[in-house]
């Protein structure tokens, strides 16, 4: 899935997405990718886990102000 547009769709670039709006076209987005290829949040360009969006999660607490969802916030 991926972590901006929420999308599944084959052949997608996952790793350089930029959609404004969600994969059914319903929602604005509220991730993105930085011009470093970071997924960061749309407004204020703040770095999200990469982690926090896989299943398994992150156990750090180093950076929890990170820890938020890429698709809802």
């Amino acid at each position: 899935v991926c972590a901006v547009c929420l999308g599944r769709q084959q052949g997608h670039d996952m790793r350089g997405c930029q959609a404004p709006k969600t994969w059914d076209k319903h929602y604005n987005t509220f991730s993105k990718h930085s011009a470093g290829g970071y997924l960061v949040s749309r407004e204020g360009n703040n770095p999200l886990c990469l982690d926090w969006q896989r299943p398994a999660g992150c156990s750090s607490h180093a950076h929890d102000n990170h820890h938020l969802c890429s698709g809802c916030g």
